[in-house]
């Protein structure tokens, strides 16, 4: 896990999408998307996105990144 993983899961989770979390990372979709799942699989706990670019980032998903970092 590095540090922009977890800023790009931040920055999806408060986006809603991978499209303007991308945006805002000035980085592609679709290396926004790998990088999110490479977390997912590190931590076998996370299921972000749900088709077609939507994040449906549960309120305990989001607690457990926040908590893990600190």
């Amino acid at each position: 896990m590095t540090l922009e993983q977890i800023d790009y899961f931040i920055c999806a989770a408060q986006s809603r999408t991978f499209f303007d979390a991308a945006e805002a990372m000035h980085i592609s979709q679709s290396s926004l998307s790998k990088q999110i799942m490479k977390l997912e699989k590190e931590l076998e706990v996370l299921k972000t996105w749900e088709g077609r670019g939507k994040i449906n980032a549960c309120v305990h998903c989001y607690g457990y990144i926040i908590n893990f970092v600190d």
